[in-house]
Order: structure tokens, then C-alpha cells, then sequence
């Protein structure tokens, strides 16, 4: 189990062939997914104030004026859940997609001290 993950970094996980790297720095976290053969248009990100979820949905298209005769790519969908000790801000959580990597970096939400003002 990861230091910065509040336990098992993986629920509902509906693939094993999608491994991830998990790295923490003091403003962010970054998250980079194996994702080989997925465009960008195939993936939904959601955030809460504490989690990341990354779910793909792929679909292999059969040429047009073809018929299928044999589909051997991987057409399974996929969905990775990461939890985190403290919270993030979902607002501004940036991902970008590489030569089949998916990397997403989650900034660390602020803690603000506030000060009590006398009226």
C-alpha cells in the first residue's frame, strides 16, 4: 500500500492490465496509467474531495465496406479508483495522454489558517 493512499489504491477495478505509478510531491499527486490503444475521447475522469476515478470505454470499429471476421484487440472497459489521505482540488486537476500513458495530476487542496478578526 502506497504511503499517501488511506488504503488499498484499487476498487472496482474491472481490468488488471491497466498497472498505474502513484508519486507525491508537497503541492500535487501524479498518477500515470498504462492505457495503450485508448484515444482521449474514451475517458471520464471523476473527482470528489478526497478520490480519483478513471473509467475508458473502447470499442474496435469494424472498417467500413468490411465485415468482421476475426476481432482479437482488447475491447474491455476499465475502471481505476485512487482515494488519498487528505483532500485535493478537483478544480484544477490537469490529464494528458502520451504514447499510451494517461497522466493525471491531482494538486493538494490548500489548508487555509484563518484568522479571527474582532468586530
Amino acid at each position: 500500500m502506497h504511503s499517501l493512499l488511506l488504503s488499498n489504491p484499487v476498487f472496482n477495478s474491472l481490468s488488471t492490465n491497466n498497472k498505474a505509478n502513484i508519486f507525491e510531491n508537497k503541492q500535487s499527486y501524479l498518477i500515470e496509467l498504462e492505457v495503450p490503444g485508448f484515444d482521449n475521447d474514451n475517458f471520464t475522469i471523476t473527482a470528489t474531495h478526497n478520490s480519483v476515478s478513471i473509467q475508458a470505454k473502447r470499442k474496435v470499429a469494424v472498417p467500413e465496406g468490411y465485415k468482421s471476421y476475426r476481432q482479437e484487440f482488447d475491447t474491455s472497459n476499465f475502471q481505476r479508483s485512487f482515494r488519498f489521505r487528505g483532500n485535493i482540488d478537483a478544480e484544477s486537476i490537469i490529464a494528458t495522454s502520451n504514447n499510451g500513458v494517461l497522466s493525471i495530476t491531482i494538486p493538494k487542496d490548500e489548508v487555509r489558517v484563518i484568522e479571527v478578526q474582532t468586530v
